[in-house]
């Protein structure tokens, strides 16, 4: 997304009242000032699905301006395993939180734990380095091989 074009967006958000979906190709570079606008005047909105670098203080920001989300789709991110669990600890209303095919990111039993509370946490394909993945292919259209692992928990 170009600059002169990512600065608008949170003044156009301001004007969606009525917004409860956002989806982008990538975070823009004002992407906390989306936020605030999103949670200042968008008091429907559930959902959001964007990718690109997630950082502690996106992160962070995401908890304070959308605690209450339901749907967060970050797939083909890059985030650490600490970051996803800021979101997790942060946005407690989770009802579905997609990060597969992230890199940089581990998911290990304790990030499963932490998750155990979301409905749907789909999750997969997921490197801490671009380079851990090789299964001697050297085709350049291998996506990884990697297949959705969805884990639905039941609230029984």
């Amino acid at each position: 997304m170009e600059e002169e074009v990512e600065e608008h967006i949170p003044r156009f958000i301001s004007k969606w009242k009525e917004l409860q979906w956002l989806c982008m190709e990538s975070t823009p570079s004002s992407f906390n000032e989306m936020l605030m606008e999103i949670n200042t005047h968008c008091k429907d909105f559930m959902g959001l699905v964007t990718r690109g670098w997630i950082s502690d203080e996106e992160a962070l920001e995401i908890v304070k301006f959308l605690p209450t989300i339901k749907f967060l789709y970050l797939r083909g991110s890059f985030m650490s395993k600490e970051t996803l669990i800021k979101i997790i600890e942060g946005c407690r209303e989770l009802k579905l939180l997609d990060v597969k095919d992230c890199l940089g990111l581990e998911i290990d039993d304790e990030t499963l734990k932490k998750a155990s509370g979301i409905e749907t946490f789909v999750y997969g394909g997921s490197l801490l380095e671009q380079n851990d993945y090789d299964d001697g292919d050297d085709d350049e259209d291998n996506d990884g091989g990697s297949n959705d692992i969805i884990i639905f928990y039941d609230e029984d």
